[in-house]
């Protein structure tokens, strides 16, 4: 049974590493989805960018890219990687039975 749960955490750790590498795809290769423009004071997604090479909301000013925060799949890819570890230790000292 705890093979099983390592085998699913590394099915679990493939999703998470998939989602995270496929943001980048998706963004272009940015480091942002979203970009803030100061003086219109909203937020555009890439796509609406008047040009995206030089990053210029519609109306013609720079913006800036919104910083993304800690996020949540990084303790969840350390959680899987960190179980799936112990199994493997418990496995090859023997202390936990195999099938």
């Amino acid at each position: 049974m705890l093979v099983g749960a390592a085998g699913f955490a590394f099915l679990v750790l493939l999703l998470l590493l998939a989602e995270r590498l496929g943001s980048r795809l998706w963004y272009g290769g940015a480091d942002s989805a979203l970009f803030h423009c100061r003086a219109c004071d909203l937020r555009y997604p890439l796509g609406e960018l008047a040009d995206q090479q030089t990053r210029v909301c519609p109306r013609g000013h720079l913006v800036d890219a919104v910083p993304r925060g800690f996020p949540a799949g990084t303790v969840a890819i350390g959680a899987c990687v960190g179980f799936i570890g112990g199994v493997v230790a418990l496995v090859l000292c023997g202390l936990a039975p195999t099938p």
